[in-house]
């Protein structure tokens, strides 16, 4: 494997602790690769799907854990010639399959076509919260971008996130201090607008909201919520409660200190 290029010392020298501690972090926490797997990683022309690139060839050059990498990208707008200036500037072998359209299904059937059975994707930290943030006020509902899930369009394909810690001031900074060009992030919706507003406003009076955010969806007691589904199953917290169990989860009346009524 050839040498290491500036890209990819930037990203462990200036950018140690945003960017390669949290990408390997998110790897160790959520198990996101395994030893001899095959990974695909996806390719949408902006920097952070660039970057995500970077950090899965630095990994792989240095890991304990041997695994092999391909990079495949969508053309489905004439935009092969930019893609493969952009992989020619991060050293990437890049893969591009010309497809009608650019979404889950294709890419998995890409993947698949080089031996692929697991797919990375780029969605960061901020998409992460974004999400969350934007179900719940505008979809009525509380539901995460995970780490690591199975593809819907394919249940044989799983896909992972390994920039899901990795912050996007951090991935525009590492962008901008290599004087790198890619392509514009797609426009958000006036919805993602919206939640991003309300998120700006909130960091003025906690620089901890973010993180907030992102752990409650780590500690989610599901007695203490109205209903929830598994799966396809609905349940209501009148479940429990009608069978005496509170909400943490103990029987009502046992394991109370009879001196604390006194």
């Amino acid at each position: 494997m050839e040498r290491p290029d500036f890209l990819e010392i930037s990203i462990v020298r200036e950018f140690t602790r945003p960017i390669w501690h949290r990408f390997q972090k998110g790897i160790r926490d959520y198990a996101l690769v395994h030893a001899e797997e095959r990974i695909a990683v996806c390719i949408s022309g902006g920097v952070d799907s660039w970057l995500l690139a970077k950090c899965m060839q630095r990994q792989q050059r240095y890991s304990k854990t041997p695994f092999s990498v391909e990079y495949l990208a969508l053309d489905s707008g004439g935009a092969q010639e930019q893609l493969d200036e952009f992989a020619q500037t991060c050293g990437i072998p890049l893969h591009i399959f010309k497809s009608d359209a650019a979404g889950e299904r294709e890419l998995c059937a890409a993947a698949k076509s080089l031996g692929c059975r697991k797919i990375a994707l780029a969605q960061h930290f901020d998409d992460i919260i974004e999400g969350i943030l934007t179900g719940m006020l505008y979809d009525a509902r509380i539901a995460a971008l995970l780490p690591k899930a199975y593809c819907r369009s394919d249940a044989e394909m799983q896909c992972i996130r390994p920039l899901c810690l990795v912050r996007e001031a951090d991935i525009l900074a590492w962008q901008a201090a290599n004087g790198l060009a890619f392509f514009p992030p797609d426009a958000a919706s006036p919805q993602q607008q919206e939640t991003r507003r309300i998120l700006a406003g909130l960091r003025q009076n906690s620089t901890a909201v973010d993180m907030n955010i992102f752990r409650a969806m780590e500690n989610v007691n599901l007695r203490t919520v109205l209903s929830y589904q598994d799966g396809t199953q609905q349940h209501s917290f009148l479940e429990d409660f009608d069978r005496g169990i509170t909400n943490h989860g103990t029987v009502s009346g046992e394991g109370r200190n009879p001196q604390a009524d006194t």
